[in-house]
């Protein structure tokens, strides 16, 4: 697995200029704002800052660069405009100190990109975006196996859910992955009041969790029953609050063949947690996206099954149905047979009718599997997706 910018000790903020310098400028150069979406801007260039604190062994770089100019007029560039933005970089580079190995890195990668941003002036380059879209898609998971070697390394959350007569806690005592801590949908990842049957946590609520647990600068992997359904709210939380330290462990508690533990689990830990802050171009409400649902380009995904979708079965709110305009991508249905997410060209299939909108929002009953269909998002390069809090809920209350 690799290192992730966001779980490194240490800065380069010379590093950090120089990078954010040349993107900005390759990105004004050929003008593509109009069909890269602003956080795909900024994951490109973290990936490339990433890179350099990989090789360097720095850590805790934060990319803050300025929005891009939208423009409907995409064109490549010149292949010599493009090289001499590349010996900008490399001066730059030169008199920054960079290590060899880091130059040619950088470097290397550089020349990878110049076939997709270079040709004859004005010539089409409408699939740039999706190059571009795979190029910053989100390590969202861990397998069983890479879990249980780095089992004392990280931070285990256990998100399961009342199952067959059982309730979550008494689930969790009876057997849970080693050192896993528990965590309350009801209670740790939602407040007692708001849009819908789940709204979002508090901040407060959710740092009192992240306290208790110990969460710090490790990997933090979190689990359910159901193959992520539950696990991928706290997944959701922790981006939503600014952490970038979460994993899903692919296939749940089904696909992890480790001994299991029983009891209460470990004891509550103590420490600073990390600076928290909302986002919030990650969530909407009902008005919002009531607006967003106004423009074109806005693609709405209910993740709830199909029966409930086309209202012929409702077993928990009080109106079947779904909010007009929405599609149905049901979030069962991005797991494979064994459980397991589903993996390039399949998952993409899923979507793939749906990436190239501007904005896309996300609901499901209550706002927690819809966070499922989040991570898939993210992992085929739309992190910009956005949650309905309230969902289902909230919207059949407004009928």
């Amino acid at each position: 697995m690799k290192p992730n910018l966001f779980e490194m000790a240490g800065e380069l903020p010379g590093i950090e200029r120089i990078v954010r310098d040349f993107y900005d400028r390759v990105f004004d150069d050929i003008m593509i704002g109009y069909m890269f979406r602003n956080a795909d801007k900024g994951r490109l260039i973290e990936k490339e800052v990433e890179l350099a604190a990989r090789l360097l062994g720095a850590s805790h770089i934060r990319y803050t660069g300025k929005p891009m100019r939208r423009v409907h007029a995409p064109h490549r560039i010149m292949g010599g405009q493009f090289m001499r933005r590349r010996k900008i970089l490399e001066d730059a580079l030169v008199a920054q100190g960079a290590p060899d190995a880091v130059r040619e890195a950088w470097l290397g990668h550089t020349d990878s990109l110049r076939p997709l941003v270079t040709a004859d002036a004005g010539s089409d380059c409408s699939h740039v975006a999706q190059t571009f879209r795979q190029a910053i898609a989100e390590e969202v998971l861990v397998s069983p196996a890479w879990l249980k070697a780095n089992l004392s390394d990280v931070v285990v959350i256990d998100v399961r859910t009342p199952s067959q007569g059982q309730g979550a806690r008494a689930l969790y005592e009876a057997g849970h992955i080693p050192g896993a801590h528990f965590a309350d949908l009801e209670t740790e990842l939602s407040r007692a009041e708001g849009p819908g049957r789940h709204p979002l946590a508090t901040l407060e609520i959710f740092a009192g969790l992240l306290a208790r647990v110990g969460v710090d600068d490790r990997l933090v992997v979190a689990y359910d029953g159901q193959g992520g359904g539950f696990a991928a709210r706290f997944w959701w939380l922790c981006r939503y609050f600014g952490l970038h330290n979460a994993r899903l462990l692919d296939g749940g508690l089904g696909a992890w063949s480790g001994a299991l533990e029983s009891g209460v689990g470990p004891e509550a830990a103590s420490g600073a947690v990390p600076a928290l802050r909302p986002r919030a171009d990650m969530v909407v409400d009902a008005e919002g996206l009531e607006a967003l649902m106004r423009l074109p380009s806005t693609a709405l995904v209910d993740a709830r099954a199909a029966p409930r979708y086309r209202g012929e079965h409702e077993p928990i709110d009080p109106v079947a149905g779904h909010i007009d305009g929405a599609v149905n991508l049901p979030w069962e249905a991005n797991l494979d047979a064994a459980g397991r997410f589903l993996r390039g060209d399949a998952l993409r299939a899923r979507y793939h009718d749906y990436l190239g909108a501007d904005s896309i929002v996300v609901y499901c009953g209550s706002g927690v599997t819809a966070c499922h269909n989040l991570a898939a998002l993210a992992m085929l390069g739309r992190s910009d997706a956005i949650l309905y809090e309230g969902s289902w809920s909230d919207w059949c209350t407004r009928l």
